[in-house]
């Protein structure tokens, strides 16, 4: 019976990271849209990139066009005064 609690525990805990996970990557999408819409670019192109290539990758897009401010503006709104 041990056993079978340990497993069980094993697996909801593992449920729980992989759901914290998600949240985090649609918190992090979300912010990363907003930032998009300030700057009228394309939140589509945004996201590609952060999906294929991680979010440095489109951090790094949208300050090509939109200079450094805008890797601020991302952490402004992920902090958690800024929603």
């Amino acid at each position: 019976m041990g056993q079978h609690l340990h497993e069980n525990f094993n697996a909801r805990e593992e449920w729980k990271a992989a759901r914290l996970t998600e949240i985090e990557f649609e918190e992090m999408a979300r912010a990363l849209k907003a930032v998009a819409k300030a700057h009228d670019r394309s939140c589509d192109d945004v996201i590609d990139t952060f999906a294929r290539e991680g979010l440095a990758a489109a951090l790094n897009l949208l300050a090509a066009s939109d200079g450094a401010a805008t890797t601020a503006e991302y952490y402004h709104l992920r902090a958690p005064s800024g929603h």
